[in-house]
């Protein structure tokens, strides 16, 4: 099962949802990767015998999708959080980076495999729990 996970909803709230209206009718519920609460985009659910293939989609390639304001930095490094810093305030411009630039700037850091540490604002867990909640409570963690 697919769903279209909303802004604002949490991965287990899509779980919740799914449960509570009583459509499924199987008691064991699973999805492939959660998703940051202000990420949209597809969720992959499987029901009953089918969430033991869920460790085979997990590891699986993604694409993702997004749209960005080259420029500027957020204090959570998403859209939520408050713009703290502009590329102006370096004495560049955004107008003089060429397209060639960066698609450059992708090609060396954006495809293929890459390995990265986790924002602090992420889904990732952090001794059992969600990073984002720990750096949004203001406690300071790795």
């Amino acid at each position: 099962m697919f769903i279209d996970k909303e802004k604002g909803v949490t991965s287990f709230d899509v779980i919740r949802q799914l449960k509570r209206t009583g459509l499924i009718g199987k008691k064991k519920i699973g999805h492939a990767g959660t998703l940051d609460p202000i990420a949209t985009g597809l969720m992959i659910i499987a029901l009953g015998e089918a969430t033991k293939l869920l460790e085979f989609l997990i590891g699986a390639d993604k694409v993702y999708r997004t749209s960005c304001e080259f420029g500027s930095v957020s204090d959570t490094y998403d859209a939520d959080g408050e713009v703290v810093s502009y590329l102006d305030d370096l004495g560049a411009k955004v107008e003089d980076v060429s397209r060639e630039e960066i698609e450059k700037k992708f090609e060396d850091h954006f495809l293929g495999k890459i390995s990265q540490v986790p924002p602090k604002y992420s889904a990732k867990k952090v001794d059992g729990k969600r990073a984002y909640d720990l750096a949004r409570a203001g406690k300071d963690f790795e």
